[in-house]
């Protein structure tokens, strides 16, 4: 009978360590996906700054600040090449909201942004590919 209760409490310790370890990798998944989710959502709002620029040629000040909002946890989500990035794209937004107040004179400006979409992808890339995601 002793045995019996050994060989029980065996089991049932192998069954709580699998379900344990189970719960772990499921959670891992969960904060990966969080994580992608956020990073991806500060990718689409950059996207979407860009084509602002450059189909408007001109971007109102709510725009820039919209930006600016929506990006500002790129600092905890990314490392320092994308968070650089982000304050270049936001830089010369202002610089091309400026030009077009003053000068009038912003085809230079609205030329860099429409490089930026290749850009700004290639540096999003190795943080938003399913290259790196595991079964």
């Amino acid at each position: 009978m002793e045995n019996y209760i050994k060989v029980i409490t065996i089991i049932i310790a192998v069954i709580g360590a699998f379900i344990a370890f189970e719960q772990w990798r499921i959670n891992k998944n969960k904060l990966r996906l969080d994580l992608y989710e956020r990073r991806l959502n500060v990718y689409r709002s950059t996207i979407n700054f860009i084509g602002t620029a450059v189909r408007d040629s001109n971007i109102e000040i709510e725009k820039i600040i919209e930006f600016r909002t929506a990006t500002s946890e790129a600092e905890f989500l990314f490392d320092k090449e994308v968070r650089g990035k982000l304050d270049i794209i936001y830089d010369n937004a202002i610089k091309l909201r400026y030009r077009s107040i003053k000068e009038n004179d912003e085809s230079a400006l609205l030329f860099w942004f429409s490089n930026q979409y290749d850009e700004v992808t290639n540096i999003f890339r190795r943080y938003l590919s399913f290259k790196k995601i595991k079964n």
